[in-house]
């Protein structure tokens, strides 16, 4: 059974989320928790063939010993920290399950969203009841998403009542700029890929004054999280063009 999670934007647009169930995010755990323990390691085998070669005990002495069972607890939670901090809430394994963290107001996480949720992560992980609340939890929030104020959405399922027409006739950048525009398209969220198909598939049913004021704001929204200094005429051509390539990236 799907969960589904709904907010409403301040310009008025309902936008409905379906939530991360845990047997998807269980296994988004699983493939980050190969990648971290391949990764460490790959370090220590490094570390011993430099042990090998140099005769330097990289690895055999008391303070290397400490120094990897640190840098091992910083790899297991600044992992998921850095991750979700630069890939918009995501990591490798929750980009390969097509989920991702979110605040609860649809807005990307922040920081200290993401220090909070993983920090908290170590009781989650170690004792029942992380699991059992994410269980009864409607939202399938564990104990760090309720104190990040974050939730685990599925980001692949971007159907709208009403799709957008054939994307042939829409506006595109130059391609110098669509090249700077695909290099920062991650800084956008799955909810800037919703609300842009929701104005776009209801925008010719608005008020021409009202399309135009909403259609400036989301344009300067999506221009100002792309640090895009860029000037037009027209804010339905410059949503058009950054559609295009949040279809294709995102």
């Amino acid at each position: 059974m799907t969960h589904d999670y709904r907010i409403v934007t301040s310009d008025n647009v309902k936008v409905t989320f379906e939530v991360a169930e845990l047997g998807t995010r269980c296994t988004a755990f699983l493939i980050d928790f190969l990648i971290q323990h391949i990764s460490v390691g790959g370090i220590i085998f490094l570390l011993w063939g430099i042990e090998r070669l140099t005769e330097i005990p990289v690895l055999s002495s008391d303070w290397s010993v400490v120094i990897l069972i640190l840098g091992y607890f910083i790899m297991l939670w600044g992992y998921f920290i850095v991750f979700e901090r630069l890939w918009n809430g995501r990591t490798p394994g929750k980009k390969r399950m097509g989920i991702r963290v979110m605040a609860d107001n649809g807005h990307a996480v922040s920081t200290s969203d993401v220090v909070i949720r993983n920090i908290v992560r170590i009781i989650d992980q170690f004792i029942p009841i992380g699991i059992i609340v994410a269980f009864i939890s409607p939202q399938r929030k564990r104990l760090g998403d309720y104190l990040a104020g974050t939730i685990v959405i599925k980001e692949k399922e971007f159907e709208l009542k009403g799709p957008v027409k054939d994307m042939s006739t829409y506006n595109s950048f130059p391609v110098d700029i669509e090249g700077t525009v695909r290099s920062r398209i991650q800084r956008l969220t799955a909810q800037d890929l919703k609300i842009t198909r929701e104005y776009l598939t209801r925008r010719e049913a608005l008020e021409p004054n009202a399309a135009k004021r909403l259609a400036t704001k989301l344009a300067d929204g999506l221009l100002k999280k792309l640090s895009l200094d860029y000037t037009y005429d027209e804010p339905d051509k410059i949503i058009e063009a950054i559609y295009v390539i949040m279809e294709a990236e995102l």
